[in-house]
């Protein structure tokens, strides 16, 4: 695993001040107000265009988890919907070590879905990459096994 990134946005505990999503509008602000009698969010790990990722702690077990917010899919929402929760069902079948586990999933009440997965620290191999374009065949190899086990 890559050692965690040297910074990161801190999502504050008062969801009013959470940053909001720059697409079609919609904001995390009530993603995030649905999830918190369960879940105290921590901060942002990342966001992109179908949503955002947050670090959270499972008030019920105290356990860090991640937790995939996708906002509410444009044009045919009905087969992007489907869509995710095959994956997420199956995924969360799934057990292996270079896989990360899908604990469940929750449909959010503005129409977006929060996916509830495993936390594992560290640094996407996308970033890896940026800062290091051409890494040594050890490491290549180690990720290529890794990716080919899972």
């Amino acid at each position: 695993m890559f050692p965690p990134p040297a910074s990161s946005r801190v999502v504050p505990a008062n969801a009013a001040r959470i940053p909001p999503m720059n697409t079609a509008g919609h904001t995390v602000v009530a993603d995030v107000r649905a999830l918190e009698p369960d879940f105290e969010v921590l901060r942002e790990l990342g966001r992109g265009t179908m949503g955002v990722v947050l670090l959270a702690r499972r008030r019920d077990t105290g356990r860090l988890v991640a937790i995939k917010i996708l906002h509410p899919a444009a044009g045919d929402a009905r087969d992007a919907e489907a869509r995710v929760e095959r994956e997420a069902q199956t995924v969360g079948r799934m057990r292996h070590p270079n896989i990360v586990r899908h604990d469940e999933m929750r449909r959010l009440p503005n129409g977006g879905i929060a996916l509830i997965m495993q936390y594992v620290a560290g640094e996407t191999l996308a970033s890896v990459l940026r800062r290091t374009p051409r890494l040594s065949p050890e490491i290549a190899g180690n990720v290529l096994r890794d990716i080919g086990l899972a």
